[in-house]
């Protein structure tokens, strides 16, 4: 678990006047969606994915495995997301969105409610409304809160922003209809039962996302290879997430041998300076492997004599609970379903 913090150790003393501020502003304005003032509601059902802290918890890979249970199921989802980190349009996790699950409709604006009106004015055609990163977003109803919590990073004991790592209080777990523990090997009780005595609920599924397939792309080729490629190979590993470190741990436990990971922030920009900085270190490797969502800022850009550079396709393993999940989200998007 990790125990750093936003903020450095001589900064606390400022930090913690300013989240104990910060969790009286968030107190109120929950207070008053509580009570549904500002809230609208769309005509279709809304899910919502989303978390509690700062930080990747796997809230868009999730989003992507709804929208495809939704499809699957003859629901046609409309992904409404904020489009964070958008440089010159390009929004990194929009891009991977629209890349793997084509078949959903998008709309992208900071206001949830707002892209959700807009698509429906436009005449976008979908059966219900999924919100990525959307929980502390509640000017839009939903009709279900998935809210995913990381095993290896929980942070329920945290600190608000910014002296700790909790958008708000714990407290608001008790807002979820579902909760999802993610990377996590297997069911932990203790765990588990700490989520239940605050959220009032115990997780409803246990899930790791792992890696499973490589995108190989050389100029305008692709071709897929299996995870198992790196084995042995010479590489670099650029991902721009919020937990780089579990993508370089990944590709070092499959054997390979990474010769250069800088440090990414996360949504990074690729300006002409870092990749050029990048690609002189990348020189002589078998490949680069970047996420799915570092790919559409960098496609097209990669000069013919640079290594192939290698898009890792991750998938998600439960340990339990992937069909009391997959039931749960369609009885509230599938009409026909509700009353089962």
């Amino acid at each position: 678990m990790s125990t750093t913090r936003p903020v450095a150790a001589w900064a606390m003393p400022l930090a913690v006047p300013a989240s104990l501020a910060y969790g009286t502003v968030v107190r109120a304005r929950n207070a008053m969606w509580s009570m549904g003032l500002g809230v609208g509601r769309a005509s279709k059902p809304v899910v919502s994915i989303g978390n509690i802290v700062a930080g990747g918890t796997g809230k868009s890979p999730m989003s992507r495995l709804v929208a495809q249970w939704m499809l699957d199921a003859g629901v046609r989802p409309l992904l409404a997301t904020r489009g964070y980190g958008a440089v010159q349009g390009i929004a990194d996790e929009v891009e991977e969105f629209k890349a793997l699950v084509p078949g959903a409709a998008v709309a992208v604006d900071p206001s949830r409610r707002r892209g959700v009106a807009s698509a429906a004015a436009s005449g976008e055609r979908f059966d219900a409304v999924l919100l990525d990163d959307g929980f502390q977003h509640r000017a839009l109803a939903r009709d279900l809160d998935v809210v995913l919590i990381d095993a290896q990073r929980p942070c329920l004991d945290d600190w608000l922003l910014p002296a700790g790592w909790l958008r708000e209080p714990v407290s608001a777990l008790r807002r979820a209809g579902a909760i999802v523990v993610t990377q996590a090997d297997d069911v932990d009780d203790a765990l588990s039962a700490r989520i239940e005595s605050i959220a009032g609920r115990a997780p409803i599924a246990w899930c790791r996302l792992e890696p499973r397939t490589l995108d190989m792309h050389r100029g305008t080729t692709v071709a897929e290879q299996p995870f198992a490629w790196l084995k042995g190979r010479s590489v670099v590993v650029w991902a721009g997430l919020a937990n780089p470190e579990r993508v370089v741990s990944a590709v070092r436990a499959q054997g390979a041998s990474i010769r250069a990971a800088p440090r990414l922030r996360d949504h990074q920009p690729y300006d002409q300076a870092l990749l050029r900085q990048l690609l002189e270190q990348a020189k002589g490797v078998d490949a680069i492997v970047v996420t799915g969502k570092d790919w559409p800022k960098l496609a097209g850009r990669i000069p013919p004599f640079a290594p192939p550079i290698a898009v890792l396709r991750a998938g998600w393993r439960f340990a339990a609970g992937e069909a009391a999940l997959h039931s749960t989200i369609l009885r509230v998007v599938k009409p026909n379903l509700r009353g089962s």
